[in-house]
């Protein structure tokens, strides 16, 4: 009886493609209308800072639909997000969502587009209750959003967008 029996069986496994379990990515359906032109909305991520308990401060649960991938890294930090300095930079247009978890009902909605708007970043009006079926569950969060305004903070905006991506989190580093 030979050894490269064995062998064989080895190396077989060895060639057998190996995929390990990847986590998928967010998606979104929908487009938004900013100043007449139709931005299709395909990607979506979502970012959870877990506060300091001790600070007082609220982070809020950040969701970013895109018409093309961004870094999960864009929705992390405090202060400006990397996301808005990307959507300045004309490198990104979408949707920023920043929730409160605990507080649903009210939703502060950001239009992100750039120079080629002339109009920096800004926050949707009337984005009071536009966020619809948030669910936040098994590290996934899904729902709807739904923006019709006018004026100089939402050039001719409307929107209805339905979106499902994973939730990432960080928290604050020990010291």
């Amino acid at each position: 009886m030979t050894r490269t029996g064995p062998a064989l069986a080895t190396l077989a496994l060895l060639l057998i493609p190996f995929s390990a379990p990847a986590i998928d990515p967010g998606t979104a359906r929908g487009e938004v209308r900013i100043g007449g032109e139709s931005v299709p909305l395909k990607h979506a991520y979502a970012h959870l800072h877990v506060s300091d308990r001790r600070s007082g401060i609220a982070k809020p649960l950040r969701i970013v639909i895109a018409e093309r991938e961004v870094p999960q890294s864009a929705l992390a930090g405090v202060g400006e997000l990397p996301v808005v300095r990307m959507a300045a930079e004309g490198k990104v247009r979408g949707l920023l969502v920043q929730v409160d978890p605990d507080d649903r009902e009210s939703a502060a909605i950001t239009l992100l587009y750039g120079p080629a708007d002339r109009m920096p970043p800004r926050t949707a009006p009337g984005a009071r209750h536009a966020l619809r079926k948030l669910s936040i569950a098994h590290n996934r969060v899904q729902g709807e959003v739904e923006i019709v305004g006018s004026g100089p903070a939402a050039p001719r905006a409307a929107s209805r967008i339905a979106f499902s991506a994973p939730l990432f989190q960080s928290s604050p580093r020990s010291k």
